[in-house]
């Protein structure tokens, strides 16, 4: 017969094996996004991962999802620790507004997906500006980016 302490032992090595397979799978799924175009760079899916661990006091899965920010920017040559604190920001963001609609419905699911592009690209285009850069241009691409997520965290929850 198992006792609490060995039940909850295993959840824990449960959740970290779960997090290390995520954290290998995004790793090469980067790789394959980086030669596939039209593949989404699961920013929405990394961020409903991060508000799901933030809720439930995970603390392993939000340092796996700190890792995989980091190797999203160090992948794509942008500002390292960036993206995890457009994250953090952004969960309180998305936090204010679960509690003015006091409830969590499937619509959410676009929400964690449509916010972390948004932000992401408004503040890419608001960089690229103030260092005198090319602007980044809007394309569709992005929006299919959004679709392609929306679609399995809806179909996820």
């Amino acid at each position: 017969m198992q006792t609490f302490s060995d039940m909850s032992r295993n959840s824990t090595t449960k959740n970290i094996l779960v997090n290390i397979a995520i954290l290998v799978t995004f790793v090469c799924y980067l790789a394959l996004s980086n030669i596939y175009v039209f593949l989404p760079p699961l920013l929405g899916l990394l961020f409903t991962k991060y508000i799901k661990d933030f809720k439930d006091a995970n603390f392993f899965g939000s340092f796996v999802v700190l890792i995989l920010c980091i190797f999203f920017e160090l992948e794509k040559s942008n500002n390292i620790g960036f993206l995890f604190l457009l994250f953090i920001f952004l969960s309180f963001v998305v936090s204010k507004i679960g509690l003015i609609l006091q409830e969590e419905s499937r619509f959410f699911g676009v929400i964690y997906v449509f916010l972390p592009y948004m932000f992401y690209f408004f503040v890419l285009q608001s960089l690229t500006i103030f260092n005198h850069q090319m602007p980044i241009v809007f394309t569709p691409i992005i929006l299919w980016y959004v679709l392609c997520e929306s679609v399995l965290v809806i179909w996820k929850r």
